[in-house]
């Protein structure tokens, strides 16, 4: 199993090559001997380049082929919050690489708020959960911000609380 959390606090750094990267070093890391593709394509680089990666396509690449090869196991793949990676083309490379996976017969578990279309193009035809927090957790959500929020106490009233609660909780809708 391999995962990785997309923030969108970390665009910067969360580009295709480290997202791959990522993934490929948690399933490696599992294995007791890395597969000899794996075994290839590091010999071929640390004797051509030293310690710099390979192309985000070779990483790909092995990881695919690692993680479709029925004799090493099942593999599982996470990612969270697929909504909050960059909308410009590197989000497009990302789902390039949920593409092969899932024509590579990989296990894959993915997140996404359900509007941006290029997402939802990428799992057409997946199974698809809806799933939201309810309104008691948003509620305990907001209560314990508001009670943390210390610059805010002098403003606060009740009668102030019950409309930030309300407003949220009318807007969110489960979100």
């Amino acid at each position: 199993m391999a995962y990785l959390y997309l923030d969108y606090k970390k665009r910067s750094e969360q580009n295709p090559g480290m997202v791959v990267s990522t993934l490929l070093k948690q399933i490696l890391c599992q294995y007791p001997i890395a597969p000899k593709a794996a075994q290839e394509l590091f010999t071929k680089f640390k004797e051509k380049h030293g310690l710099s990666l390979p192309q985000l396509s070779e990483m790909r690449s092995i990881l695919t082929k690692v993680c479709s090869d029925k004799a090493n196991g099942n593999h599982y793949i996470i990612l969270d919050a697929l909504d909050e990676y960059s909308e410009d083309e590197t989000r497009g490379k990302l789902l390039k690489l949920v593409s092969e996976l899932g024509k590579a017969n990989i296990h894959l578990f993915a997140t996404s708020r359900p509007y941006p279309d290029d997402i939802m193009n990428a799992f057409a035809g997946s199974c698809m959960v809806e799933a939201g927090a309810s309104n008691t957790d948003l509620l305990e959500y907001v209560l314990v911000r508001i009670r943390e929020t210390t610059r805010l106490r002098p403003i606060m009233t009740k009668s102030l609380v019950n409309d930030i609660t309300k407003t949220v909780l009318d807007k969110a809708r489960g979100m």
